[in-house]
């Protein structure tokens, strides 16, 4: 056999080596998430007409933009009929001792259930809008932005009469070292807000995968790069929010718009299970 056909062959042979091998990595990669399975760990279906306060609290008013307008007021929160509302309403006469003249609720699981290691948290949600209103779905560390682990996953954010949502991993990196772009770290998938949507993040090892009704919408990677430093804290203890808030330059409020509200069907919460196997 002349050298020439020789060196063709072994060419033809290393291609089809190394295509089979990428198939059988790719078919791996389907298999680990095939594979991929989860425990229901807590559930809230907010049935009765109580909020649990074994695993939520009223969020109350302090200086961040999103929390100003706050209140535990009784007038901002109803649950009934097995979902709980959130509004965000003029303060006409609900509360003559406050001085903001809007008020919003929201609750949280901060001080009662906190969480970490991978896993997945799903809301099912329904947004009934206005100008300048914006019900957030979140989950953030018990660490601050000034702390280089702080962490920060927007589920779902939603602004005046948009028909998207935003989904977005905050980070020491992408945020406050502003390292990444909103395209490297958020989406905008289309929703009909008013619909029961249910919007969810899976967090894992190496990824967070974000979904709307079951359908990944977006993925955000971690970095494999010693020189990145805080770019994928995920997997901290952290805790959940879901606020109706009110007001920031870029939304051009109209307080003639409101009242507003989110109302939530249930939230669930589950560990990745680490054997692979259904439980």
């Amino acid at each position: 056999m002349k050298r020439t056909h020789f060196l063709i062959i072994m060419a033809c042979l290393m291609f089809v080596i190394g295509l089979s091998a990428a198939i059988a990595g790719q078919a791996s990669a389907r298999q680990t998430d095939e594979q991929r399975t989860y425990r229901l760990v807590w559930e809230d279906q907010f049935n009765g007409s109580k909020l649990d306060t074994t695993h939520w609290e009223r969020i109350d008013r302090n200086i961040p933009a999103w929390r100003r307008y706050m209140t535990t007021h009784d007038k901002l929160y109803r649950q009934r009929g097995g979902y709980l509302r959130l509004y965000c309403k003029r303060n006409k006469n609900i509360d003559p001792t406050d001085t903001a003249t809007v008020l919003t609720g929201g609750i949280q699981t901060q001080n009662h259930f906190h969480f970490s290691g991978y896993g997945k948290m799903e809301v099912r949600a329904r947004i009934h809008d206005a100008q300048g209103c914006w019900p957030a779905i979140w989950i953030t560390s018990v660490k601050y932005q000034n702390d280089p682990d702080w962490a920060e996953i927007d589920i779902m954010e939603h602004y005046n009469h948009d028909n998207i949502v935003v989904q977005t991993a905050h980070n020491n990196y992408s945020t406050i070292q502003n390292r990444q772009t909103e395209k490297e770290r958020s989406f905008r998938p289309s929703v009909k807000a008013e619909d029961w949507n249910i919007y969810g993040v899976e967090i894992l090892p190496d990824r967070l995968i974000f979904s709307v009704n079951g359908k990944e919408t977006y993925t955000y990677h971690k970095i494999n790069d010693a020189k990145v430093k805080h770019q994928f804290p995920y997997g901290v203890e952290s805790y959940l929010r879901i606020d109706m808030q009110w007001n920031n330059p870029w939304l051009k409020p109209d307080i003639n718009d409101l009242p507003a509200w989110m109302d939530i069907d249930w939230v669930r919460y589950y560990t990745l299970n680490q054997s692979g196997k259904q439980r």
